[in-house]
């Protein structure tokens, strides 16, 4: 069952909805020959309810028959919920979906999940610390291992590529997979922890099977893909090749590019905490308040519940806060989100005045400190 959220209310609102309902189905809404009444009650959808909504506007629930779509994979259900006929389109955002868990249960969702990402690295009580590696391109693999060395030694949890590099002609998959591996073992017979890194891998669906062999075999501990740049379908493409061998972040690049107010969109954190979770994303970036193009509290909350709540049989996936986060920022998230989150900071880690390694300290102690409070206020209620 889909929900749509339109603009305007009355009658007109729910007729629309049949009409999209229709249109998204069999197809007409004229007589033709061969549209039974058994196959209407088979194939067609039906409007369940439209309902005003206090702040404006009305939702309408959609019931599809999953006969129709069910062995389609992820491509026909966004085609089913979102394709948008030109004969029957509304101007609506989807805000909701529901699926029987046995039909999501074959997509499988994350692998990994919140409990899989814990058990890798052996961190329980706190969030995660990731650092997103800076400079984020132009550097070589021994380049890129080295920043990966000093941050390790301040005691992150996980490092990773940026989203803009994967697969370059300065630094292939599989020759940094190899480089960062190395730095990390040498740092971890150091201070006896190993700090883990995600490589980037977008590239078109064929390559990046090869890019999972590469970070297999070339000592990465997860890979990262730009889902919605990619596609869903080809982020569970990865998260199938990967076959829980290695957790699975979606990064959220491109993300603005699914709304519009003149015709049909999906909220992005249906995107988010439904679909790219459907898809097998054992994390997934869901920005900040604080970042440039920031994420409005509102919605931040609402992204990180979706992606760890109880839906449809799926193991929760983290949510990756990102976009500018420093160290004072560390008790808001705490208090916000709770510690089943990943943070991600790169500028005030790597471009700390006294180098990277005192940055990622600064980063962790102050993390310890915001989970201390957090934990001593939730006592003293």
């Amino acid at each position: 069952m889909a929900t749509y959220r339109f603009g305007g209310g009355g009658p007109e609102i729910a007729a629309q909805g049949r009409s999209f309902a229709i249109g998204q189905t069999v197809g007409t809404w004229v007589p033709l020959p061969g549209l039974t009444r058994e196959l209407m009650e088979r194939h067609g959808a039906r409007v369940l309810s439209a309902t005003p909504v206090a702040a404006g506007g009305t939702d309408v629930q959609v019931a599809f028959p999953l006969i129709n779509f069910r062995a389609g994979g992820l491509p026909m259900l966004m085609t089913t919920l979102l394709g948008n006929d030109p004969s029957t389109g509304i101007a609506a955002t989807l805000i909701d979906l529901s699926l029987p868990a046995d039909y999501a249960r074959e997509f499988g969702g994350p692998r990994f999940g919140i409990g899989g990402w814990r058990d890798l690295l052996g961190v329980h009580g706190r969030p995660l610390v990731l650092n997103p590696m800076k400079p984020c391109i132009g550097l070589s693999p021994a380049a890129t291992a080295a920043i990966a060395a000093e941050v390790a030694r301040g005691g992150v949890d996980l490092v990773k590529d940026d989203e803009v590099l994967a697969d370059a002609s300065f630094s292939h998959v599989a020759e940094r997979c190899k480089a960062v591996s190395v730095a990390l073992d040498e740092v971890a017979s150091q201070n006896g922890k190993r700090t883990r890194y995600v490589v980037s891998i977008t590239d078109r669906a064929r390559r990046m099977r090869d890019h999972v062999v590469a970070a297999r075999e070339n000592g990465a501990d997860g890979v990262m893909v730009a889902a919605f740049m990619i596609g869903l379908d080809a982020l569970q493409e990865v998260v199938e090749e990967v076959d829980g061998g290695l957790p699975v972040i979606a990064h959220t690049a491109g993300l603005d590019l699914f709304g519009g107010a003149d015709g049909l969109s999906v909220a992005p954190e249906i995107l988010v905490g439904r679909l790219a979770r459907l898809a097998g994303a054992d994390a997934v970036l869901i920005g900040s308040p604080w970042a440039r193009r920031s994420t409005p509290e509102p919605l931040w909350t609402r992204m990180a519940g979706l992606l760890r709540d109880d839906w449809s049989g799926l193991a929760p996936a983290f949510p990756v806060v990102g976009g500018g986060i420093v160290a004072d920022q560390l008790a808001d998230v705490v208090r916000d989100l709770g510690v089943d989150v990943i943070v991600t900071a790169g500028g005030a880690i790597n471009g700390h005045p006294e180098g990277a390694e005192a940055g990622a300290r600064a980063m962790m102690t102050a993390l310890g400190e915001a989970v201390v409070n957090a934990s001593s206020t939730a006592a003293a209620r």
